[in-house]
């Protein structure tokens, strides 16, 4: 862990130490920092595609149907957080796990209500981004359990 430590003499104003021995990274930004962040981007973004196909274009609403291969790409990325140093690990995985469904579910779903042609097309692209990310959310925590049963120094 990285430590910053100043003497008084550096900061005579404060008239004290400033951040002895006390980590860098707060724990409450270690906190904000893991899944959740990663689909509340995700979600922005999907609103922000909403709002711009009215009226709709083809090109929009292609990147809308291929938001379905999308959310599993997420999904996959928050798995990545296992290998970010500032991470909280040991609620990580059942982060990960509430954050891809809802997560999954809630970028496709704003993502997919301003698609131009509504039909059974688009229903079936929701359920197969939703079986693909929690196929990824399966074999995600797999990986991390077996990595963290076998190799744990």
């Amino acid at each position: 862990m990285l430590y910053l430590s100043a003497q008084i003499e550096d900061f005579p104003w404060f008239g004290q130490y400033i951040l002895t021995k006390q980590p860098v990274m707060s724990r409450y930004f270690q906190l904000l920092i893991g899944p959740e962040l990663l689909w509340a981007v995700a979600y922005c973004a999907a609103l922000w595609l909403a709002q711009a196909n009215h009226p709709p274009t083809k090109l929009l609403d292609k990147i809308i149907l291929q938001t379905s291969n999308i959310a599993p790409l997420l999904v996959l990325l928050s798995f990545l957080l296992w290998y970010v140093p500032g991470v909280v690990r040991p609620w990580l995985l059942p982060r990960i796990w509430v954050a891809g469904v809802l997560g999954s579910h809630f970028f496709l779903e704003k993502a997919m209500e301003h698609y131009s042609k509504q039909g059974p097309g688009i229903g079936t692209a929701y359920m197969v981004g939703m079986l693909f990310s929690l196929f990824v959310l399966i074999a995600g925590s797999v990986y991390v359990l077996i990595r963290v049963t076998f190799y744990q120094n």
